[in-house]
């Protein structure tokens, strides 16, 4: 019965679709589409992806000799290369089918850490389909295909219903945002939310009218990993209601519009309820958002952020963030506990619900500020510079974006960090800490 869920909704959303053209009562112009919808298209993007990372160590444990005695380096160095085949059908702005397949070629000098497999090979626990699949591993190579989106879209009047692996983000933060529930991202992440791990759902979006919408979501799990004892009060369910608030009758041209957005939410057994805004203000954005989370077994927490946003005519950016943590690993001594089962052991039963769709974080307040620049539309550089306010933990990421041509993207950044107190390893940048990352790659279209 429960494996039935999801072959069912696939059913009712495509039984809309074929039948509604036939309906005579569709006959006249408030036709169930609207009349520019049927434009039928299909189109194929391939994209090669290759980044180069090399990370300075001392004496990491890359595996262990045959008796037993740990094998160490003094650095770390991977090699990924991915194969993006993506597939499109689009029939106007109707329907559409959407699906990335990626064949990935890993190589590096720790395959056997388990470091490896927090950067290369993020958990599928409790995940409703297992859409990746290992074809080798070795003590250098790694090789696996898997499935990194695949989603259908159908959009009938006010309504669009979205069904499968799709990325699901909500919030306006750009470095910790804390409605990004469903899969968090860092804000040091090398490849960005373009590579944010997807979520299976079913997703509604109602809109009201052009300034305000209502998204529903629907994300299955597992129950203890396995797929046989589903149960309902293991699924992460979402709503959230957006509106665009237009402040027209105000002359002052340092204020303008105004979105606000409310979330309730039930996810990894927490009960949480956010709210966000964005807001015109002196030719910027000011953004902010609260998120509660009232956690079963546990204590409840807060998380918030606010920050500032501003694009310039001379093609710079700026933009600065505060964020707090209130469940901070390093003054919750369960929370520490599930957290230090994570490199060895991975997301199992004991650790998944404590540490999953939220964002964690070793201490409670963080600064960002983010300055970029383009000097053309081929060239563009950033820096990322962030503060840990309890052990003084400075982070910097520069990086640097070159288009050779519309296909053709070069890319190189760096992460870098110092910790400025006597307490180092209590610090989120301490693993930077004298360690300096840094990656190059490409990226090409065709």
């Amino acid at each position: 019965m429960k494996k039935l869920i999801v072959t069912i909704l696939f059913i009712f959303l495509f039984s809309i679709f074929l039948f509604a053209e036939d309906n005579p009562n569709n006959q006249n112009n408030s036709s169930l589409f609207s009349d520019d919808l049927f434009t039928e298209g299909f189109k194929f993007i391939g994209q090669y992806k290759n980044y180069i990372s090399y990370q300075k160590q001392n004496d990491f444990v890359i595996n262990y000799n045959n008796d037993g005695t740990p094998h160490t380096e003094n650095y770390i160095l991977s090699d990924l290369k991915r194969i993006r085949l993506s597939p499109e059908i689009k029939y106007g702005n109707m329907f559409v089918f959407h699906l990335d397949y990626d064949n990935e070629l890993i190589m590096t000098n720790f395959n056997r850490s388990p470091y490896f497999n927090l950067m290369f090979r993020p958990s599928t626990y409790n995940e409703f389909s297992m859409l990746t699949w290992d074809v080798y591993s070795g003590d250098s190579i790694f090789y696996r295909h898997k499935i990194h989106r695949a989603y259908m879209k159908l959009s009938i009047n006010s309504f669009t219903f979205t069904i499968g692996r799709q990325q699901i983000r909500f919030g306006s933060a750009i470095m910790w945002n804390p409605l990004d529930i469903f899969n968090p991202i860092s804000p040091v992440a090398i490849e960005g939310a373009e590579e944010q791990a997807s979520t299976d759902a079913l997703r509604i979006n109602y809109y009201l009218n052009d300034q305000t919408e209502i998204a529903l979501i629907i994300n299955p799990k597992r129950y203890k990993d396995n797929f046989d004892k589903i149960k309902c009060n293991t699924f992460n369910f979402a709503a959230r209601f957006k509106t665009t608030i237009n402040l027209k009758n105000i002359k002052n041209k340092n204020f303008g519009s105004t979105d606000l957005a409310l979330l309730v939410a039930y996810a990894a057994k927490r009960k949480i309820i956010a709210t966000d805004f964005s807001t015109v203000l002196f030719k910027g954005l000011l953004k902010g958002s609260v998120l509660h989370a009232d956690s079963e077994g546990s204590s409840s927490f807060l998380q918030s952020s606010i920050g500032f946003d501003r694009s310039f005519k001379n093609s710079m950016r700026i933009a600065f963030e505060y964020f707090y943590n209130q469940d901070a690993v390093l003054h919750n001594d369960s929370l520490m506990q599930s957290y230090n089962t994570l490199y060895n052991n991975g997301i199992t039963s004991d650790n998944y619900y404590p540490l999953a769709n939220r964002i964690i974080t070793m201490n409670h307040h963080f600064g960002g500020l983010l300055w970029s620049y383009e000097l053309s539309s081929l060239f563009i550089g950033s820096i990322l510079i962030m503060y840990e306010f309890a052990n003084n933990g400075l982070m910097v990421t520069p990086s640097v974006n070159y288009s050779y041509s519309d296909n053709v993207t070069c890319f190189i950044g760096s992460i870098f960090s110092g910790v400025f107190s006597k307490n180092k390893r209590r610090s989120d940048f301490y693993e930077y800490h004298g360690k300096s990352l840094v990656w190059m790659g490409l990226k090409l279209f065709f």
